[in-house]
């Protein structure tokens, strides 16, 4: 399956299969579009959301830079830094859409198992409901993308 018939792939949610309790919303954020607010009372280390992960190969990141999925890709922590080439990863599901802060409340873990690979969203500290749930991040646009092609 190439870049583009996987772009133009109906989404279909399949909700018997998420492996945690519904416990955020993506709502409007004032002055950052959609967010992710927690919709009960979070204790540290809860795992919040599990999002199934799409792994582009870096000598797929330039046909990727036009279109609106590139500014929620993740580059891959594991290798950024350490490796020539670096792929960009897709966080098929909500956790693409949690903001950035300085002072995140979240962590996201990035795993793999006989179904593929896997970004999980875990509390920091306790969270009170209706809390923005935050990570830090680093815009795509400020790594060097010469690690991409």
């Amino acid at each position: 399956m190439n870049l583009k018939s996987i772009i133009d792939l109906p989404v279909t949610p399949v909700l018997d299969h998420i492996p945690v309790p519904v416990r955020f919303d993506v709502v409007a954020i004032p002055g950052k579009g959609r967010g992710v607010i927690a919709v009960e009372a979070l204790s540290a280390g809860s795992v919040i959301i599990r999002d199934p992960v799409e792994r582009y190969r870096c000598a797929e990141a330039e046909a990727l830079r036009s279109h609106p999925i590139y500014y929620h890709l993740f580059v891959d922590p594991r290798a950024y830094g350490r490796a020539e080439q670096v792929d960009l990863l897709w966080a098929i599901g909500p956790i693409s859409m949690v903001n950035h802060a300085d002072r995140p409340n979240c962590t996201i873990k990035w795993t793999a198992d006989g179904a593929g690979e896997w970004v999980t969203l875990v509390a920091i500290n306790d969270i009170a409901a209706g809390t923005e749930l935050l990570i830090s991040y680093t815009n795509i646009d400020e790594y060097d993308v010469r690690s991409f092609t």
